[in-house]
This record gives structure tokens, C-alpha cells and sequence, in this order.
């Protein structure tokens, strides 16, 4: 009986949540940085919308679609274009074309947004098309919301 009693008196006392609510709270920075399980669990204790499950395979073909960073090289001195020849530009503009293609640096430039930084494995897949398009939006969301929607849309969306 007493069982009973403090079911209901808990679910009374539960504020119901709506979307609304539960998008204007602030996510901590400790688990903006959760993965695996820990990401779960969280996610499972801060909503009530859906029940997360952790999938370890679903992991490892995330891994396995982004490329190691061990296939990154620099390019060349001889290599990089470093002439700008274009018709009747003003030299203003010529000088900024240069300083930006050498100096800009995305990942810089917005730090917070990771997808930027990464680099999907296109290698086995028959949809480049659909990947680098992804990748695309992905950086694009995160760059024109300074930064607050960040998100790695998946090239099956």
C-alpha cells in the first residue's frame, strides 16, 4: 500500500516537460563531451520523449566511416597555388583572395563546431555524392548558428 501511496504521489509531483521546455535548457558542458554508454545513460535520465540504447556496432561504423587522420597530408610547396590571375580584378580584392586562401583556417575560425573537422571515409561508398553533401549541411547548420546546432546529418537522411 505504501508502495502505491509514493507512486502517486510521485507521479503528481513530476512537472510534466514539454518539447519546448526541454529544448531551452542549457546542456552542461561536461556532456556535450559524453560518448558510449555514459552518453546513454544520460540522455536516459534527462529526457522522458524516448529510451536511448547503446549500440556498440552503430559505433564502430561511425569509426570505420571517418577517415584516419593518418591519410592527412600536407600538400606540397609546389603544389599550392599561390598565383591568382583573374580578369581586370582590382588588386584590393586580389590581396584578400590571397590572405584568405592562405591564412583562413575553418577549424579556426569556428572552433566549436567539431564537424568541420571531420573527415568521412568515402572510400567504400558508392554515394560520394550524398556524403560530402552531408558533411556540407553538417558544417554549414553549426556555422550559421554560431556554433548552437551541432549536428553530423548522415548521409542516408
Amino acid at each position: 500500500m505504501w508502495i502505491f501511496i509514493a507512486l502517486v504521489v510521485t507521479a503528481f509531483a513530476a512537472e510534466p516537460t514539454t518539447i519546448e521546455q526541454f529544448l531551452a535548457k542549457p546542456i552542461p558542458e561536461y556532456a556535450q563531451h559524453l560518448t558510449g554508454q555514459a552518453l546513454v545513460d544520460y540522455v536516459n535520465e534527462h529526457q522522458p520523449f524516448f529510451k536511448a540504447v547503446y549500440s556498440p556496432e552503430a559505433e564502430e561504423l561511425t569509426k570505420f566511416r571517418i577517415m584516419d587522420s593518418k591519410f592527412l597530408v600536407k600538400p606540397k610547396k609546389e603544389e599550392v597555388l599561390t598565383d591568382i590571375v583573374g580578369d581586370e580584378e582590382p588588386p584590393e580584392k586580389l590581396i584578400l583572395l590571397y590572405l584568405l586562401n592562405t591564412f583562413f583556417d575553418a577549424r579556426e575560425r569556428w572552433p566549436q563546431c567539431t564537424s568541420i573537422r571531420t573527415i568521412r571515409d568515402q572510400s567504400k561508398c558508392g554515394s560520394c555524392w550524398a556524403v560530402s553533401s552531408a558533411g556540407a549541411m553538417s558544417d554549414q547548420l553549426c556555422v550559421q548558428s554560431n556554433g548552437t546546432i551541432k549536428v553530423l546529418i548522415s548521409d542516408l537522411d
